[in-house]
């Protein structure tokens, strides 16, 4: 997919191997359509938990190899075959470029497939071997591996596509993301409610080029959520069409009620469809579609998402428009990953909230699960960092600072403390850890050396049970000295 000039991305690779992922071709997909076989995620995560230790051992001192490790675990590959891939793949952008800026008239895409073999696509409407021969003598081993495909469509008629079918659909109050994809030579717009998509497009008279294809990736909750105690007081203000991709900033804090709108802070919230204002007893609580609790006046909300920008530019796109005279700013929630922040019910942790005036300070103790969960173990000495300037952070970490000489950067650990642990803040505003017999171990600022275990790479579960804000890797602390 693209959103402007060519780029090879191989760091996603490593992404893409946390998860199992399916390709869907140009079928219209429905949120209930299931998308991939029921498996163990459990025994998957830990799987490559224990793969990602083992590796991050072996290779700690050459992060270019741990890389390159992963990308042969999953292409079943040996190393040597990977340095060579992972070299193609850091030059294959000059050849790409070369060909995009020297025949924009005939060029439709250039992209990298790795199986069912490892090789570069070149693709063109017309004379594609001819042009690709004239670069042999330039780039001999990108040339070697690069085989021709004919499309229709060049790239900048793709792109000159999705400008203006963005254009209209904003004209039309129809926010959708949309990608070109040159492996497939067409405009693909990611439709949410496909309902209202066509039936706007109808009635407007709007015919789309035959390069832009509509892509179901979601359907809106129909008919009346079962349970809902709906709140009519409070303003909820929803976009028409969920948003199509993941915004990625964070908006974690409190959420209060104020003059009829949510608020996280100052910022008022702008939701997507399918998410509910519920009175429980009086107790305002925002629900998804399943009926889940996400969100509760007077707790910490987690979501993602990003600036809604002005009222000018958000009122187009909301079911009923926001009042100008309602001030921001507003902050557009994410189409997933809305939850509670604070989970005092983790299978993996003790969750703690200290308090002391207006400092917060969450304190993590760890359960059986997580020992058993992690087998990386480890020493290491590093400051606790938990005060700044007179300020208490929420989330105090084990700080390692660099060593240029031996090719470590600086790393912030979580600390998930011993389950008899405690916390405290002092008088004179100092975060201090206290053993089982309430003695202080360590203070804030100090230095600590600890042995215990280390979880490196994402654990999707643990990562979705704690607070906003932590840092990668955790620390599960087994002894202070």
């Amino acid at each position: 997919m693209r959103c402007g000039k060519v780029r090879f991305i191989t760091i996603i690779l490593l992404a893409c191997m946390l998860v199992t992922c399916t390709s869907c071709g140009d079928e219209i997909v429905s949120s209930d359509t299931p998308m991939t076989e029921t498996q163990d995620e459990t025994s998957d995560s830990t799987n490559f938990q224990e793969l990602m230790v083992d590796l991050h051992e072996k290779y700690k001192d050459d992060p270019e190899k741990f890389d390159q490790a992963i990308y042969a675990q999953h292409y079943g590959i040996d190393m040597d075959e990977a340095e060579y891939r992972f070299d193609i793949m850091d030059n294959a952008y000059l050849l790409g470029n070369a060909l995009e800026n020297d025949h924009p008239d005939v060029f439709t895409g250039f992209w990298i497939e790795h199986e069912p073999e490892f090789r570069l696509v070149a693709s063109f409407t017309r004379d594609g071997e001819e042009i690709l021969e004239t670069y042999r003598e330039k780039y001999p081993e990108l040339v070697g591996i690069t085989v021709i495909k004919q499309n229709q469509y060049t790239l900048d008629e793709l792109l000159q596509a999705q400008e203006e079918v963005n254009q209209t659909l904003e004209e039309l109050g129809l926010f959708c993301d949309s990608a070109t994809t040159e492996t497939e030579n067409r405009v693909e717009v990611y439709v949410t409610d496909s309902d209202l998509f066509y039936s706007t497009l109808e009635e407007a008279g709007v015919e789309l080029p035959e390069c832009v294809v509509p892509v179901i990736v979601y359907e809106p909750l129909r008919g009346v959520l079962a349970g809902l105690n709906p709140v009519p007081s409070v303003h909820f203000p929803q976009v028409k069409m969920r948003s199509g991709s993941s915004m990625a900033a964070l908006l974690t804090g409190k959420l209060k009620l104020v003059d009829g709108y949510l608020r996280v802070g100052d910022t008022i919230i702008i939701w997507q469809t399918d998410y509910f204002v519920h009175d429980n007893d009086g107790i305002i609580e925002i629900w998804d579609r399943d009926g889940n609790v996400v969100g509760r006046v007077g707790e910490e909300i987690m979501m993602g998402g990003g600036s809604a920008g002005t009222l000018e530019w958000i009122n187009p796109m909301l079911k009923e428009p926001v009042p100008a005279d309602v001030k921001g700013p507003f902050w557009l929630q994410a189409s997933s990953g809305t939850r509670l922040s604070l989970n005092f019910n983790s299978e993996y942790f003790y969750l703690d909230v200290i308090t002391s005036g207006d400092n917060e300070v969450y304190f993590l103790r760890r359960k059986l699960l997580l020992d058993e969960t992690v087998n990386q173990e480890v020493s290491l000495t590093g400051k606790l960092q938990a005060n700044y300037d007179g300020l208490i952070f929420r989330n105090p970490v084990i700080y390692m600072e660099d060593k240029p000489e031996e090719h470590k950067p600086s790393v912030r650990y979580t600390p998930f403390w011993p389950a008899g642990y405690s916390a405290r803040i002092t008088t004179d505003g100092v975060f201090e850890v206290l053993d089982g017999e309430e003695k202080v171990v360590i203070r804030g600022g100090e230095e600590i050396s600890v042995t215990g275990k280390a979880m490196y790479g994402y654990y999707e579960e643990l990562h979705d049970q704690l607070p906003g804000g932590f840092f990668q890797p955790y620390l599960i602390v087994e002894s202070v000295q």
